[in-house]
């Protein structure tokens, strides 16, 4: 294992660089790391800490190991989101400075992942690589240990085991590639056609030009 705070884009490339040391190609990578905080809080980049670590974190490490993939013969990138993708891009505030809401900051991260995959599948540049995102369904963890009483009690009585949650996330990595559809998102181990607002690329384009911008400020 190599230790990374995902909220901390220095520990990041860190991390990708002590990753160099052993590897020469990149077959798979598997972001499935989250948080759902309830109030406002920061990364160690001053960067409002759900879109950090949920979606900025895994567009920030695929960048970094593009390289790795590209040598790959059977690469794919895979993104965990979540059946609570709905909404839309909060294009004007994106961190929420105005008006906090950590099921809105979470549910804006989920859904850009999936656009995120799906702009990435789109570039002529990356075609030797595959992208998927995938819903694991309500899993019984930790996500919702900041959380009040009543939404904790939902994880722990209505949540699958985490064997089970991980399916989706294993179907992704195991499958021949060919036999996946490049770009979407998956659920039950299956394609779901998600939100109408998961699938439009001029949002997507527009996500990943800020994406860009937090970085190149970095």
């Amino acid at each position: 294992p190599i230790p990374c705070d995902l909220s901390s884009f220095a520990e990041i490339r860190d991390a990708v660089a002590v990753l160099r040391n052993s590897i020469d190609h990149l077959d798979i990578l598997a972001n499935n790391a989250g948080l759902w905080p309830p109030k406002p809080s920061k990364s160690q980049d001053n960067i409002e800490l759900t879109l950090h670590v949920n979606l900025i974190a895994p567009y920030l490490l695929f960048k970094e190991t593009k390289d790795l993939l590209l040598q790959s013969s059977d690469a794919r990138v895979i993104t965990t989101s979540s059946g609570l993708h709905q909404g839309t891009i909060s294009f004007e505030d994106l961190e929420f400075e105005q008006s906090y809401s950590g099921f809105k900051a979470y549910r804006q991260s989920k859904l850009g992942v999936i656009l995120l995959m799906r702009y990435l599948a789109t570039q002529e540049d990356l075609k030797d690589i595959r992208f998927f995102s995938q819903h694991p369904g309500l899993i019984r963890t930790q996500l919702a240990r900041q959380h009040n009483w009543f939404l904790r009690m939902v994880f722990l009585l209505l949540g699958k085991s985490t064997k089970k949650g991980a399916q989706t996330l294993l179907h992704l990595c195991r499958a021949d590639r060919d036999s996946l559809e490049n770009g979407s998102y998956y659920a039950k181990c299956k394609p779901d056609p998600a939100t109408p607002e998961s699938r439009n690329m001029d949002t997507a384009e527009r996500l990943v030009e800020r994406l860009e911008s937090y970085l190149s400020n970095a």
